[in-house]
């Protein structure tokens, strides 16, 4: 709005007149200060906007300075499990979580609040999987499955084998005492194992699966096998086969001799056997009672037939064992080949490296003639054998004199011995494992049986003498 100034007419000098002046002039400049003229103008009034959060977020920042008719913007934050529930105050709006204030005209406060469920934050990313183990190599039953029974120390076994599978590493072998039920297990790397102190007279079921890292392949078809109840040894002797009579002069008399009564003939076994008289679990000339096995340790199913070079055991005429049905013992039987490990023919020096059993002589070592050159001694030859598992046993041992005179036929000569059950007999002398201690030095010696006509006698320890093995009897 303009002002009108107007002249004031003042009177001469007078006091008055000068107050007057005075006071005229301060209302004419108040008056002038009222008045906005068209190009006046002062400073920009401002507000201040606060924010405040509830619990479970943040509103940020905490509150600006802002100028009248202009807005201003805040940050609404939710904590992880809460969402935004509402923003107000100044006059606002919330866009995603940004909050807009209407024109400041005024201080006011933007207040947020937050509702518990929201979305939860973003799961940290899971961690890179393992590489995938490579798939197991495929396995197949083992095949070619053989279970065979024997015993040992009076107690059942079973040898088993298989043949070798693809892939494998190792087998796993089950086993049960009834058809399709395998209990008990055994991890293996070879293609066989023995089971042992098994219950004689009980039927075993087994099957083999092949193993890998990764699996176990299928089983095998089931097989079975029966150890036979052991021949318990009772130092219980054999009669010595002599069945005939002599007068004195003549011997294989069939007839008891008035003038020499009381002979062999007439006593024991052998003259049970004479007479019909005797039963016999086997066969066997006078009171001797053999039974033949094949190469697994079982009785051959033909025990009547002649043994031939060329036989099989599926026709009787060839086995590996014999078993004095009498004493327990089992004899290994000699073989007419040259490289054959069994031959009649090697001999082998008296050797025993334990000191606990040889007399306090080890003997000679590899001094005899055989199919190794360099193992020729007994050591090394029953060594050689339990490796083979003739029979089904690895418990292979030189006799002792007594066992070793035990199997002589007195009653015949070249071989005294009963040659339907011990063919191929060498008529030469064998060790025995008994060092000779009559007196000092003899433990050089050690006693050997001959069987051409059944004695006696000892020799020195580097001799080279054949060889005939025992077992299952001590």
């Amino acid at each position: 709005m303009a002002c009108l100034l107007r002249p004031i007419n003042q009177s001469a000098s007078s006091y008055a007149d000068h107050l007057k002046s005075a006071l005229l002039l301060l209302l004419l400049i108040l008056s002038l200060a009222g008045c906005s003229g068209g190009g006046g103008g002062g400073s920009t009034k401002k507000y201040t906007v606060s924010a405040t959060a509830g619990d479970g977020g943040s509103i940020s920042p905490g509150s600006q300075s802002v100028a009248r008719g202009t807005t201003a913007s805040f940050t609404v934050t939710h904590e992880s499990g809460y969402s935004i529930d509402s923003v107000s105050g100044c006059g606002g709006s919330l866009s995603g979580n940004i909050y807009t204030t209407g024109a400041i005209s005024a201080a006011c406060t933007v207040t947020a609040t937050f509702a518990p469920g929201g979305p939860a934050p973003a799961p940290a990313p899971a961690p890179a999987p393992d590489p995938a183990p490579a798939p197991a190599p495929a396995l197949a039953a083992p095949e070619d499955v053989v279970a065979t029974a024997g015993y040992r120390l009076g107690l059942g076994t079973i040898e088993i084998s298989w043949s070798a599978v693809t892939n494998a590493t190792g087998y796993r072998v089950y086993w049960g005492e009834e058809s399709g039920v395998h209990p008990e297990t055994a991890t293996v790397t070879e293609t066989s194992h023995q089971l042992t102190n098994l219950t004689p007279d009980q039927t075993y079921y087994l099957v083999v699966a092949a193993t890998a890292p990764g699996g176990t392949g299928p089983a095998s078809v089931e097989v079975s096998a029966t150890p036979e109840t052991p021949v318990v040894t009772q130092n219980i002797l054999n009669d010595t086969g002599i069945y005939w009579w002599a007068d004195g002069s003549t011997n294989f008399l069939e007839e008891p001799q008035a003038d020499y009564p009381g002979q062999d003939a007439d006593f024991g076994r052998d003259a049970e056997a004479r007479e019909g008289a005797l039963a016999k679990v086997g066969g066997g000339a006078a009171g001797f009672d053999f039974t033949r096995l094949g190469a697994n340790g079982e009785p051959l199913a033909i025990q009547d037939a002649t043994w031939s070079d060329a036989g099989d055991e599926a026709s009787g005429t060839r086995w590996s064992c014999v078993r004095d049905n009498r004493t327990g013992l089992i004899w290994e039987i000699k073989v007419n080949d040259a490289s054959h490990l069994r031959h009649k023919g090697h001999t082998y020096t008296w050797y025993n490296s334990d000191g606990t059993v040889n007399g306090g002589s080890t003997g000679t070592a590899n001094g005899g003639s055989c199919i190794d050159e360099a193992n020729c001694d007994t050591e090394k030859f029953i060594a050689a054998v339990n490796s083979t598992g003739l029979c089904g046993a690895d418990d292979w041992r030189l006799p002792n004199r007594q066992e070793l005179m035990s199997i002589v036929h007195n009653g015949r000569y070249s071989p005294a011995i009963d040659p339907d059950y011990f063919p191929n007999t060498p008529l030469i002398w064998l060790w025995s494992s008994s060092t000779r201690a009559k007196a000092a030095g003899d433990h050089d010696n050690a006693w050997k049986v001959e069987f051409k006509n059944g004695d006696v006698y000892w020799d020195n320890k580097g001799s080279d003498l054949g060889v005939r093995l025992v077992r299952a009897g001590q």
